[in-house]
């Protein structure tokens, strides 16, 4: 988190002091900032979105949400919207779902 800090105050000096563009000097803040985070791994939704487009298939699938919540069922996913719902038939209901509210998932 320090890191991040350190290269956000360096992006403002750089705005500041005008050495560059104030555009060029916030694009390359954010250019590092990305990468930075990329590189960290600190986005995991790769993952669970390739798990979710692959478990479409699955006959049920447990879903364990970011708040503590789980839901077994079947799957629905779009991928184009990043959202879903876990179909419960057995207990007549249904959660529906963001891609970032997904902390894990678990065929059945």
């Amino acid at each position: 988190m320090l890191l991040f800090a350190a290269i956000m105050l360096a992006t403002y000096v750089g705005v500041a002091i005008e050495p560059m563009h104030k555009t060029v000097a916030a694009l390359c803040g954010a250019v590092i900032l990305v990468g930075l985070s990329l590189a960290l791994g600190l986005f995991e939704y790769e993952k669970i979105y390739d798990m979710l487009l692959n478990s479409k298939t699955a006959d049920k699938v447990t879903v364990h949400f970011k708040d503590g919540r789980s839901s077994t069922g079947a799957l629905i996913f779009n991928p184009f919207k990043g959202s879903g719902r876990v179909i419960d038939v057995d207990k007549e209901s249904s959660i529906d779902f963001a891609i970032e509210d997904v902390r894990e998932l678990k065929l059945s």
